[in-house]
């Protein structure tokens, strides 16, 4: 879904590098630059739309063991929680890079201070561990959260 996106950015010849680095962009077709930003505004809320309804998946698939059929149920199971569950999603995309900023900048600074001048190796694996740490808790938190909603809907969804 990303790659029509990505094609029409390089068509539009815009360069990233030079935007990472706020340079100017010459020769840019503003026309399709306009063109991909209007469809990845509207790829966003699908995609979104699209992770919600998923997010029972891992649970149907171990617990329930449906093969392909696994997607139909987890849009089943999902069915009316789509907006709960995109801003649950939102919520948990704001709180994971809040901390991972954190974390990882205090882990960085600390470890620049620690390490001095000469030791950006082990200030780069200082904060790639924090990353990793950090990545790590919220795996399990977000497993953890889909297993309780996939108990929940299928309560809800299959009363014994």
């Amino acid at each position: 879904a990303v790659l029509p996106g990505a094609v029409l950015l390089g068509m539009a010849r815009f360069d990233l590098a030079q935007a990472r680095l706020a340079g100017s962009q010459e020769g840019v077709n503003l026309v399709l630059l306009g063109f991909d930003l209007l469809y990845f505004l509207v790829l966003l809320p699908v995609m979104l739309w699209a992770a919600a309804r998923l997010v029972p998946l891992a649970a149907v698939i171990v617990n329930e063991r449906r093969g392909v059929g696994a997607i139909r149920r987890s849009f089943a199971l999902s069915r009316g929680m789509s907006m709960k569950l995109m801003g649950v999603l939102i919520l948990y995309v704001v709180v994971f890079l809040v901390v991972l900023t954190a974390a990882t900048s205090v882990v960085g600074i600390v470890a620049r201070l620690l390490a001095g001048a000469d030791g950006a190796t082990v200030v780069a694996l200082a904060v790639a561990l924090a990353t990793a740490l950090v990545t790590a808790a919220f795996s399990v938190l977000q497993a953890v959260f889909a297993a309780q909603f996939y108990l929940a809907a299928r309560e809800a969804h299959d009363p014994a």
